[in-house]
């Protein structure tokens, strides 16, 4: 992991640009290996996501609670019905904000 933090600030947003942005006309699709990186000794870090099934246009947003050494503390999941992915990610900031 390289130690310079405007270098892995831009490496992770590499990542989540080819990850979200999919060429869906392409027939083959990259392969990304995202991981999580612990917060500073003594604090807790909080992971969320949302989605939405693109078909029914159903939301979800899940989330946990880590402590900085990676051991899990607590953890969320709500369906929450019909809506946009703005949405979703948005109530997964918020119940992820609501955890902790």
């Amino acid at each position: 992991m390289p130690s310079n933090p405007s270098h892995v600030v831009l490496q992770y947003a590499l990542e989540w640009f080819t990850v979200s942005h999919h060429n869906y006309s392409a027939s083959m699709y990259h392969v990304v290996h995202l991981h999580w990186i612990a917060p500073n000794p003594e604090t807790c870090k909080i992971n969320s996501d949302g989605g939405r099934k693109s078909k029914t246009c159903l939301i979800r947003a899940c989330g946990l609670l880590r402590y900085s050494n990676g051991h899990w503390l607590k953890g969320f999941g709500r369906n929450l019905g019909i809506s946009s992915i703005l949405e979703a990610e948005l109530w997964g900031i918020f119940w992820g904000l609501t955890l902790a």
